[in-house]
């Protein structure tokens, strides 16, 4: 979609490149949905989300590996012997930190140039016990002032930016891809940004203001009277930003879901624990919607 739209504002003695480059898309789309197959959550979740597609997963799956730790070439290939042993023999090797290496650390461990390898230490979702943990990871945990954190010079970021940014696409998507080709329905994570989107249009809610909670008024009036928003300021609303700030706040609402669909069933396919996020376990929250796939 992205290469398309490049290619639309090129001129036209470019054209002749615009194979070569689908090409290219077209073959690193495949290399990485060949090294994400077999992987749990990629065949379990994100293969079945319409909008989300093998370069969206590898990038999720493989920024969210944690750590990695170098290991000899022999103790690398002890502990891949271990794990093609049968139990029976498996009791008779010697127990070393290395044999316990599982098989999806080996299958996604990296060679380095001197024929050692690197395998994940902390693996995927298990280093966030809570969802809050992932969405601060991604930036999208929001500061006292009831904003998103912001670079300040001087200060190292808490989160990961290159994921942050990536949110924004992730969230595009799902509103672009508003209904299933196949079956025509809409998509889950469309339904959710469109209707959040109507729910911010249409009622009031509470926000936080320089730490304090304050009600804001629904967009619908927000848009004809921007002075009212208790965000306003004349350096930056003067033109009327709302309808723009009332879409971002939308397709951010479907991402921290569509992420807390991701922690939730990564977790579940790991066998870990799944804590109820800060709204229900704190807030009292009890609206809980089951994740649907698309496919």
């Amino acid at each position: 979609m992205r290469t398309e739209s490049r290619l639309r504002q090129m001129p036209k003695e470019s054209e002749l490149y615009g194979g070569t480059v689908r090409k290219l898309e077209s073959n690193l789309k495949r290399e990485v949905q060949n090294s994400i197959k077999g992987i749990p959550i990629y065949e379990e979740f994100f293969r079945r989300v319409y909008g989300v597609g093998p370069l969206i997963s590898g990038w999720i799956i493989g920024k969210t590996m944690i750590k990695f730790e170098l290991i000899l070439k022999k103790d690398f290939e002890a502990a891949v012997n271990y794990l093609d042993a049968p139990d029976e023999v498996r009791d008779d090797m010697e127990d070393k930190d290395f044999l316990r290496l599982s098989k999806t650390q080996v299958r996604l461990a990296q060679k380095t140039k001197e024929g050692n390898y690197l395998y994940p230490t902390i693996r995927g979702i298990g280093a966030f016990d809570t969802v809050s943990k992932y969405w601060a990871w991604w930036g999208l945990h929001v500061t006292e002032d009831g904003r998103r954190p912001r670079r300040k010079r001087g200060e190292t970021l808490d989160y990961d930016s290159s994921l942050r940014m990536f949110s924004s696409r992730i969230g595009t998507s799902f509103k672009r891809l508003g209904k299933n080709k196949k079956t025509g329905d809409p998509t889950f994570f469309n339904k959710i940004y469109t209707s959040y989107k109507r729910r911010l249009f249409d009622t009031p809610r509470m926000v936080r203001v320089n730490g304090k909670k304050v009600l804001s008024p629904a967009f619908k009036d927000i848009i004809k009277t921007p002075k009212i928003c208790p965000y306003y300021t004349d350096q930056f609303c003067s033109k009327g930003p709302c309808k723009g700030h009332l879409d971002n706040m939308a397709i951010s609402y479907a991402v921290k879901k569509f992420l807390a669909y991701v922690w939730e069933q990564w977790r579940i396919l790991e066998g870990l624990p799944v804590r109820p996020s800060y709204a229900f376990e704190k807030l009292g929250h009890t609206t809980y919607i089951d994740w649907e796939p698309d496919r």
